[in-house]
């Protein structure tokens, strides 16, 4: 367990009394350590910082290979991972022995829902085993949890094109809404960034155990969306 004191935000939050401590998914006793006396944890993993892991490392092309995996599905087997390994941190007795809340980032187990038709939603189902894993296999923690499932990010729509508008010849632009059955029409948006840490307060300062989020912004259609859109730009 390593400090750093460095950076501006540990500055900041060590001079409101907070104390910044570094821990690292991959490192079940940094975790366990880094728990310690906690009443609460929040629990996020990241399946495209794993994806970029892999893309750039020839150890771990190497290992998705040996294990017949894309890289993209190796990716979220390393999210898994990490997901039961600060699961399993927080489910020490140490460290249970003051946890009050565990809130955890999730999202659906898409392939699983589909009965095995969607296979291609990695980071939907990494997040989703590491759920399974606490309510399966760690009871005492399950005591504890909730969830969050974030909506549609909007830092990203840069990064995603399904998420985009995009320019026509005639110099407007359109979105792709995807097609869906039922009556089902708008989207949960959420800035990430701003937003994650209201929904997280709540939880654990509002409801008990055993409460799960949707994490919204804004619900809204992709009509209203894109005019939304089409008033700020202009």
């Amino acid at each position: 367990m390593t400090r750093n004191p460095a950076s501006p935000k540990a500055q900041a939050l060590t001079a409101r009394g907070v104390e910044m401590v570094r821990a690292d998914h991959d490192n079940l006793d940094a975790l366990r350590a880094a728990f310690a006396g906690s009443h609460a944890i929040f629990a996020v993993t990241d399946w495209a910082g794993n994806y970029t892991r892999v893309l750039e490392s020839a150890d771990l092309q190497a290992a998705a290979k040996a294990a017949g995996r894309s890289h993209e599905e190796y990716a979220g087997d390393l999210e898994r991972d990490q997901g039961v390994n600060i699961a399993n941190a927080a489910a020490d007795p140490s460290v249970l022995a003051t946890l009050e809340k565990y809130v955890f980032s999730t999202l659906a187990a898409v392939k699983s829902i589909s009965a095995g038709k969607y296979v291609n939603s990695w980071e939907f189902d990494s997040k989703a085993a590491a759920e399974a894993h606490v309510r399966a296999n760690l009871p005492e923690l399950a005591r504890r949890l909730s969830t969050v499932t974030m909506g549609i990010f909007q830092e990203t729509w840069r990064d995603i094109p399904a998420f985009r508008p995009r320019r026509l010849a005639d110099g407007t632009f359109e979105y792709v809404r995807l097609k869906a059955e039922g009556d089902k029409k708008a989207n949960p948006e959420v800035v990430a960034s701003r937003d994650t840490g209201a929904f997280v307060e709540a939880l654990v300062l509002s409801h008990p155990p055993g409460t799960d989020v949707l994490g919204a912004s804004e619900i809204i259609t992709k009509p209203d969306y894109a005019a939304l859109w089409g008033r700020v730009m202009g």
